[in-house]
């Protein structure tokens, strides 16, 4: 809000003169400033001596430039109003390139450096010497240390630390923290291309290499030294070394002069002993898989959308299995559940048990399959569709793309036998209505289900829709859950018409 404030807080300066028409304002020329006649400073600011405020510059209230500072063309500095401890101060010899744009109660040390294109929320505070590179974006409450370096293309989260000498390349990304203490501290090396969650520490000394993952929670101690493409997982804690493309799980610990081979893994909550060595996993039987697509993503274990081997009931249950991951939709960590791809849709044949997984688990042309979420013990509450079926006689009522479930519950539940309605995720999709609905098995007509309301409209295909029917068969009846449906309906709630022909795709996905 600061930013739209801006023009109403920066009044230009009254009666300002350029009599010797050297394109500086004449009130400051007696200590060598040289204010633009085409920059705004607040009344209420000064201007130190040798200063330079360029043309467009604006210079908000309760601003103290030292001397020796230069504020580059088109730069914003918002100052504050009514603080307990104005002015607000740009230390001597600092260097604002043209077009950054500070929020309200940034304290720059002296020597600090911005370069052009910076932006960032309130309360940036600089110790001395610190520079930030090209086009980076600092939140609110950041602060940098003296000598502190944030290179080009930086992204810093609200609440972040970095620390006397941390150094944070080019295009390393900080997450924002909600709240204060969990804000990241950073006060080693970070190379480029870092990304780096909420609640991380970085200790004085670390160093890291490019295009490193770092988890939420995670701790870096300074003997820490990590390769390249490392994961390191959720509340984890490095104090060893960590070669390139290695992963460690969440809660794991990687211990003082411990060494992570290329490529092993350190699976969850596991414990490297001091000056211990993983060749490939450790322990050395192997980890094991994580409950469901999104552990996988919060884990750090993802490489992308793909086949993933689960095991939602943990060692000594059943065995694990393979599901298909979406790891890019509305931020990843969708399980597979159920596809089909054209074929039939009225109903789902084979003979699946509650337990197996039966076809290819990627939605594979001219195949079907089904898992029952809960019967295999994978925990969700959310749940998303992808459909795209050409086949409406009307063009207007394709569907082609995702869908998620917009249920008021936090939980929305793929077995219910409630209606519920879906929300659309593109804003290029058709704009009407989606609802999805799981019998009970007690129909045979469609998705009936009783009369389930939603709106004013009975959720009931009626033989239309986009249906899917029992699509969580137990060994081929209708027991389980019975008949589940997608039906639509137009902006105003008219009912709209059947799809022609057996074509598309339709996937069932929860997280």
């Amino acid at each position: 809000m600061w930013l739209g404030l801006i023009g109403v807080l920066l009044a230009p300066m009254a009666h300002a003169t350029d009599g010797d028409g050297d394109g500086c304002v004449d009130e400051f020329a007696g200590n060598g400033a040289c204010v633009s006649v085409t920059a705004t400073v607040d009344p209420t600011a000064t201007v130190g001596a040798l200063s330079q405020v360029r043309s467009g510059a604006s210079v908000g209230p309760e601003t103290a430039i030292g001397s020796g500072v230069t504020i580059g063309e088109r730069s914003t500095l918002a100052g504050r109003d009514d603080h307990l401890s104005n002015p607000v101060s740009i230390g001597n010899d600092v260097v604002i390139g043209r077009t950054v744009t500070l929020g309200p109660d940034h304290v720059l040390g002296a020597g600090t450096i911005l370069s052009r294109s910076v932006t960032s929320g309130s309360d940036l505070t600089t110790g001395t010497d610190a520079f930030v590179g090209y086009a980076s974006q600092l939140g609110s409450n950041v602060t940098l240390g003296n000598s502190a370096v944030v290179g080009s293309l930086v992204t810093v989260g609200d609440h972040t630390g970095i620390g006397n000498l941390a150094v944070v390349g080019r295009n390393v990304t900080i997450s924002s923290a909600a709240i204060p203490s969990q804000g990241s501290q950073i006060n080693g090396i970070v190379g480029p291309d870092v990304s780096v969650g909420a609640d991380v520490e970085i200790q004085s000394g670390a160093r890291i290499r490019k295009r490193t993952a770092i988890l939420d929670g995670a701790t870096v101690e300074s003997t820490a030294r990590v390769g390249r493409d490392v994961r390191i997982g959720a509340g984890s804690t490095v104090r060893g070394a960590v070669r390139a493309e290695a992963i460690i799980g969440a809660g794991a610990t990687v211990g003082d002069g411990a060494r992570v081979a290329r490529g092993a893994e350190v699976c969850d909550g596991a414990t490297v002993p001091d000056s211990g060595l993983v060749v490939e996993f450790y322990p050395v039987e192997g980890c094991l898989p994580e409950v469901s697509c999104k552990a996988i993503l919060d884990a750090g274990r993802s490489d992308g959308s793909g086949v993933y081997a689960i095991d939602p009931d943990g060692a000594g249950g059943n065995a694990e299995f393979d599901v298909y991951c979406e790891m890019d939709f509305d931020g990843g960590g969708w399980t597979n559940v159920g596809y089909n791809v054209n074929v039939n849709r009225t109903y789902l044949t084979g003979t699946w048990s509650a337990t197996s997984v039966g076809n290819p688990v990627e939605p594979t042309d001219g195949l079907q399959r089904a898992i029952n979420p809960e019967m295999m013990g994978i925990a969700y509450t959310q749940m998303a569709f992808y459909i795209d079926d050409p086949q409406w006689t009307d063009a207007s009522r394709s569907y082609t793309g995702w869908w998620k479930g917009a249920h008021p519950s936090s939980t929305y539940q793929i077995t219910s036998n409630a209606c519920q309605l879906l929300e659309r995720t593109d804003p290029g999709q058709w704009n009407g209505q989606l609802v999805y609905f799981a019998g009970d098995g007690a129909n045979d007509n469609g998705c009936s289900g009783g009369g389930s309301v939603l709106g004013g409209h009975t959720c009931d295909d009626g033989g239309g829709g986009v249906t899917t029917n029992n699509a969580w068969p137990t060994n081929g009846s209708d027991a389980l859950w019975g008949y589940n449906c997608i039906s639509s309906y137009s902006p105003t709630g008219a009912y709209k018409g059947s799809p022609i022909g057996n074509l598309g795709e339709h996937s069932y996905w929860v997280r």
